[in-house]
């Protein structure tokens, strides 16, 4: 699913998680608002996390270290702050992370 360069402003939809085939979830540039969407990780299929520059904020949910089939996690230019979850430790799939330009703290695990 694309959906990036819509400028959305709102917070992102909650229902993300039914879409139980979904691939790919692509929404760089855009001014989301809140934190990361919760739910993504509970579709097994999903290889594809990019959400670059779309203004998420506060830290990243360690549910994010429990993709079981991420390949790719591209979250550069957010205002991601607070402590990278010790769950990324636990993404045995994935090939390509990038999380730079954000404001974490602390050592990456």
């Amino acid at each position: 699913m694309d959906i990036s360069r819509n400028n959305f402003s709102s917070v992102f939809p909650i229902g993300i998680s039914n879409l139980r085939n979904l691939v790919v979830l692509d929404a760089f540039s855009n001014s989301f608002s809140g934190s990361l969407p919760p739910g993504v990780c509970e579709i097994a299929s999903l290889k594809v996390i990019n959400f670059v520059g779309s203004y998420f904020s506060v830290p990243i949910p360690g549910e994010y270290g429990s993709c079981k089939s991420l390949e790719f996690l591209h979250l550069p230019g957010n205002l991601l702050s607070g402590y990278l979850p010790i769950e990324f430790g636990k993404l045995k799939t994935i090939t390509h992370m990038e999380i730079g330009y954000n404001s974490y703290q602390g050592n990456t695990p």
